[in-house]
């Protein structure tokens, strides 16, 4: 999964970021500073999973803008991917 991400980046003549300090800076998702109960942390991952599916759909519609459409596939898979994880993860906090 991380060469097809630094493919893609690759194809955008981006700059993709190459350790972990700088993929921190530019993240969406904090890092938890301990590690909550259950409950709690299935509810901050799926807050950080719709964090992640809208970040997922900026990158989608910035690769139809430039007709990337093997990134179109690549995060249209990816999106689906994680609307059945907020499936599961809502399913499992019911």
């Amino acid at each position: 999964m991380v060469a097809e991400v630094l493919f893609a980046g690759g194809r955008l003549d981006s700059i993709v970021p190459f350790n972990l300090k700088r993929i921190m800076e530019l993240s969406v998702i904090e890092d938890a500073e301990d590690a909550p109960q259950a409950l709690v942390m299935l509810n901050e991952l799926l807050e950080d999973t719709m964090d992640l599916v809208e970040v997922i759909k900026q990158a989608h519609s910035l690769a139809e803008e430039n007709e990337c459409f093997g990134l179109l596939n690549y995060l249209e898979q990816r999106l689906d991917d994680h609307w059945k994880f907020v499936w599961m993860l809502r399913a499992t906090l019911k």
